[in-house]
């Protein structure tokens, strides 16, 4: 009799609602779960997609013509640090060993001068800079004592001396702009790193929302729509219960176009 009134006062208390929860536990639980084990087997079946990435230090356009003959490849340049991220995507969970073996076919690549290595060819340039350096070392060495000769010669040549003279500065000069070209060649390498991968390949990752997580969250929705039909129903229910309350459901009615009615008070 209580729970009459209170219910026609428009009032619920929380008791009422457990009430209205215990009576209809089983479709709460049950159509849920069901949702969720039907949601994890629609994803489970659906093509999944694995990734992997790896950075490199090499620029993106020494090795972007792999991403035409590898698929599921892309090659990213990092501006900021120089570095080129891959990137490798594919159905079967083998793309981290994939994408180590691309990594391995460049460093041979680069080992065997079909790719161009920037440390290689930083090192041909010092080297050719030295090279060239020993030489004019040699030839200073030659016509500081052709002028010490010139000196003690007599009678003095000036013409021999100042041609010796003349060489002598020129090959000076090329030689310290080639030192100083070296060690700035010298420390740009120094800014290169000796490997070429800077993060090795990571373990295959699925893209995408997994299985498990979809089921759940089917299971939660399910639940919380369930929940609030049943409370709707039983809020109906008692609606209908009392002449106020019917009077509103036709109204309800009669605003969705479910049916036309004449309100009771009318009639």
């Amino acid at each position: 009799m209580a729970q009459d009134e209170r219910i026609e006062n428009g009032e619920i208390s929380l008791l009422d609602l457990l009430v209205i929860i215990a009576e209809h536990w089983l479709v709460l639980v049950v159509v849920p779960l069901l949702i969720g084990v039907l949601a994890f087997g629609m994803v489970s079946m659906q093509p999944h997609s694995y990734r992997s990435e790896a950075v490199l230090t090499l620029p993106a356009a020494v090795i972007s013509p792999l991403g035409d003959t590898e698929p599921g490849l892309s090659i990213t340049q990092d501006t900021n640090t120089g570095t080129t991220q891959l990137v490798l995507a594919g159905p079967d969970p083998d793309v981290t060993m994939r994408l180590t073996a691309i990594i391995s076919g460049i460093e041979l690549a680069i080992e065997a001068g079909e790719l161009p290595d920037a440390r290689g060819e930083l090192l041909d340039q010092i080297a050719v800079l030295d090279q060239s350096m020993a030489l004019r070392d040699g030839i200073i060495a030659r016509i500081t004592t052709a002028l010490s000769d010139l000196e003690r010669a007599s009678p003095f040549d000036t013409q021999a001396y100042a041609a010796a003279s003349s060489a002598l500065e020129e090959l000076l000069t090329g030689r310290q702009d080639a030192q100083v070209l070296a060690a700035e060649l010298r420390n740009e390498l120094a800014a290169i790193p000796t490997e070429i991968v800077v993060s090795a390949p990571t373990n295959a990752s699925l893209v995408g929302r997994s299985p498990l997580l979809m089921a759940l969250l089917a299971t939660l929705g399910a639940g919380f729509v369930l929940l609030i039909a049943v409370f709707m129903r039983a809020g109906f229910r008692n609606a209908a219960q009392d002449e106020d309350g019917q009077e509103k459901l036709d109204r309800i009615k009669n605003a969705l176009l479910l049916r036309k009615t004449k309100s009771r008070n009318a009639a």
